[in-house]
Parts: structure tokens; C-alpha cells; sequence
């Protein structure tokens, strides 16, 4: 089966892999899925479906269970149960959440801020929150932090370049880093290692190549 964030309509959809039939659709709110939204309705016409409900962005497996975080609550839940969940924010810290991966004992996920929150896959509690901006070699205000990829010790971790937005408070987290600088203007990929707690690359993403990276992947073999 294929699980697929359908991040405009609030939905994950899962589909037969084999011959694309949809099997099932599940409101990331524990919703109905349609309580919102019109089924008969083309919204690939539509430019935007905004504001979300929720506005889930990426599903990962924990403990063989599907699992998909959340932008607006800030959190990860359970598919099959939203009352499982991950706070990954806390009560204190307003912050878009984006992908989770992971790691033995561990779920390692990034904020668009530029941070990674390591909570436990058993409690479901924050352990760690890595602020990658306070280390030596983060170089400035970067984009918005998305996309992760674990490779053994290393995650590599996508910044998007940033853009005008309309929603001014997506941005408040600019601010508050601006003793760090101006803000970059390309989009790059930085490398942190998980055993000593250090940036040990940066990746610098040609200006206008790609501005946006949602997601990081191995090369196929």
C-alpha cells in the first residue's frame, strides 16, 4: 500500500500500489473525511484550499503502526488512533512541524525553524530539542527546514529558500533569529552528526536551481 499526505484537503490517502486503486482515505484529525470538503469536487482546479484544518505533511511507521505529523497542531499522531500522539512543540514554542524519521528508540523531527526535536518511539515524550542555528556552522539565517534523510549517523536536512508570504506569522520565527544576520538566498542541504552533535557539512544549493526542497533521497542503485 501507498500512504499519501493530501496536505490541501487535510487527508492521507492509501492506495493499491500495483494498479493506483484508492483503498481507503483517513481525515488526520480522526474526522469523518469529507466533513469539510466536497468528494464530487476537482480540487487540482482549485488554487487554494486554505486555511487547513491541519495540514498534515509527512507519514512514518512507528511501533508498525502509520503516523503523520501535523503543521497546525504541531504534533504527530496515530492514524488509527489521533489519541496517540507526539506534542512536538511543547506548550511554550509556536512552530510548524514538518518530517519525521525514525531512529531505533528515537523520532527525529524537523521544524521549519531549524531545529530537530528527538522524542521517544515508547513514551511518546520529547527527550532533546537540537537548536542546529546556536551551532557552529549553521552560517546565517537559513530557509525553512523540511526535508530529512538519516544515513547512519548522519542527518542530512533540507532548507527551503525563504519567500514572501501573505501569512506574516509563518515568519516570526525570522525575527527572532536575526541576531544571526541576513537571510540567505539560496536553498542548501546541511549534514549533522547525530553521535557528536556537529554540523560537518554544508551543502550550498546553486541560487535559482532549486529554491524549495521538500524532501531529501538516496541516489537509486
Amino acid at each position: 500500500k501507498l500512504y499519501i499526505t493530501s496536505t490541501g484537503l487535510d487527508l492521507v490517502v492509501i492506495l493499491n500500489k500495483f494498479n493506483g486503486q484508492i483503498e481507503s482515505i483517513i481525515n488526520a484529525e480522526g474526522k469523518p473525511p469529507w466533513h469539510r470538503f466536497d468528494k464530487d469536487t476537482d480540487y487540482r482546479k482549485i488554487y487554494s484550499t486554505r486555511p487547513h484544518d491541519c495540514h498534515p505533511n509527512y507519514i512514518f511507521w512507528l511501533n508498525d503502526e502509520p503516523w503523520v505529523t501535523r503543521c497546525r497542531q504541531e504534533d504527530a499522531v496515530c492514524l488509527s488512533d489521533v489519541n496517540k500522539r507526539i506534542h512536538i512543540s511543547g506548550d511554550d514554542w509556536v512552530i510548524s512541524v514538518h518530517d519525521g524519521i525514525v531512529r531505533g528508540q528515537e523520532v527525529l523531527f524537523s521544524t521549519v525553524d531549524g531545529c530537530i526535536v528527538i522524542a521517544d518511539t515508547q513514551t511518546y515524550q520529547v527527550k532533546e530539542t537540537v537548536k542546529l542555528y546556536d551551532l557552529p556552522g549553521y552560517g546565517g539565517i537559513r530557509g525553512w527546514c523540511r526535508g530529512l534523510y538519516l544515513h547512519e549517523n548522519l542527518l542530512y536536512i533540507g532548507f527551503s529558500r525563504l519567500r514572501k508570504t501573505k501569512a506574516k506569522g509563518k515568519l516570526a520565527w525570522v525575527s527572532a533569529l536575526s541576531n544571526l544576520g541576513s537571510p540567505q538566498k539560496h536553498a542548501s542541504i546541511l549534514v549533522f552528526d547525530l553521535n557528536s552533535r556537529e554540523i560537518v557539512k554544508d551543502y550550498a544549493i546553486p541560487q535559482n536551481d532549486i529554491d524549495a526542497i521538500y524532501a531529501i533521497i538516496p541516489e537509486p542503485v
